[in-house]
């Protein structure tokens, strides 16, 4: 099955077994229509959701290497980053790229469609 809707994009990176890298940050501006308004983003890696691929694995834990917290879970991999997110979609917060937190962060207000009187306003970053 192809995962294409932005819900399902959207929850099954929150469950991808190799991601384990969050961002998130939010904007609080002033939108004519819906008067002060969040926006909220997140950027997860490394991205998941690659076509054929399954978002884990079902069964006992057989991860190199295990984690020494959570019994039973997989550890951390030392991985590259690798630019694969959910497809950029001009209804969504959803960006392709992950270079730069900034970049990425300035690419999800202008991919959702945030009125330019808010690209201005004060961003408050978490990463």
């Amino acid at each position: 099955r192809v995962y294409i809707t932005n819900t399902e994009c959207h929850m099954l990176q929150l469950v991808w077994a190799d991601s384990y890298l969050i961002g998130c940050g939010y904007s609080f501006y002033y939108d004519q229509s819906k008067g002060y308004t969040k926006l909220y983003v997140c950027n997860y890696g490394p991205g998941g959701n690659i076509i054929g691929a399954r978002p884990y694995t079902v069964g006992s834990a057989a991860c190199q290497p295990q984690s020494v917290r959570y019994h039973g879970l997989c550890g951390v991999k030392s991985y590259t980053y690798l630019d694969r997110l959910c497809p950029n979609d001009p209804n969504t917060s959803t960006v392709q790229t992950t270079v730069n937190p900034w970049k990425t962060f300035r690419n999800a207000v202008i991919a959702a469609n945030i009125p330019q009187h808010a690209h201005n306003s004060s961003w408050y970053y978490y990463g």
